[in-house]
């Protein structure tokens, strides 16, 4: 696995954003400081534990869906509904709903259908 993976890319920036240091991330979230290093320099592939990977979205105030889409898997919640996923994708609002978020990422293509 080559280093510059999107989620590494989207770790990275999102502990230069909230100046947290990774020891003080993977405290919080409940992981392994050398797992998620080993992850960062692309060593190992990301995690595949959604959980896991919300709570380091939370501990750094990233959008846990687009961190999970960028591990190059769909998230649980999207699974269900697969025209609002492919309109992610594609970068195209979904119709307005009960506080439904958006959500984009440059990384992601269709090729995750």
């Amino acid at each position: 696995m080559s280093k510059g993976t999107p989620f590494s890319d989207y770790l990275s920036e999102g502990l230069k954003k909230s100046s947290i240091s990774l020891r003080r991330l993977c405290r919080e979230a409940k992981t392994d400081p050398s797992f998620i290093s080993k992850v960062m320099r692309g060593i190992l592939p990301p995690p595949t534990d959604e959980k896991l990977i919300e709570r380091i979205a939370e501990v750094l105030g990233l959008d846990p869906v687009t961190l999970i889409l960028s591990t190059g898997t769909i998230p649980q919640s999207l699974r269900r509904d697969p025209e609002t996923l492919k309109m992610l994708l594609q970068g195209n609002r979904p119709a307005p709903a009960k506080t439904a978020p958006v959500y984009k990422s440059p990384h992601l293509s269709e090729d995750l259908l």
